[in-house]
């Protein structure tokens, strides 16, 4: 694979590589919630994901994902476009359905705050009504509102 000198080819490291395809491998040896696959890593799920990331069901992929370990969250973010809100309580563990319905509710909460800004809305209201609407803490609302500068 290395355009090189005869002379340069004995210094160079000659290695098998084993390639993964996602597209080749059959849904039943990804593992889920309820079915004990080959691939029972988050690896499996990045891979299940990678496979359907340009169909519909990716979204049902990701609800029925096993909890999965960070560095394979971060690259399922990269293949489908999904954020996952992370429990700080679960180091380097995420659980992806509740990761995904926890980013949900914050771009809903974010989006109701962005309208009622625009509306001229009092601060103080905004927090009671968007807190209540969408069954968060007043403390949560405030902590949308203002984001932390970067």
């Amino acid at each position: 694979m290395i355009d090189a000198p005869k002379e340069l080819l004995p210094f160079i490291a000659d290695y098998k590589l084993n390639l993964i395809s996602p597209q080749i491998i059959s849904d039943e040896d990804f593992t889920t919630q309820k079915h004990q696959g080959k691939f029972s890593t988050g690896f499996g799920t990045l891979m299940q994901v990678i496979k359907h990331q340009n169909e519909m069901n990716v979204v049902d992929i990701i609800k029925s994902a096993p909890n999965v370990d960070s560095d394979s969250a971060d690259m399922i973010e990269e293949f489908s476009n999904f954020k996952f809100d992370r429990d700080p309580e679960k180091k380097g563990v995420i659980d992806m359905c509740k990761g995904m319905e926890l980013y949900t509710l914050k771009t809903q909460v974010e989006g109701a705050i962005q309208i009622l800004k625009s509306m001229n809305v009092s601060d103080d209201t905004i927090i009671e009504n968007v807190a209540k609407e969408f069954n968060v803490t007043t403390d949560y609302v405030k902590k949308l509102m203002i984001p932390e500068a970067v």
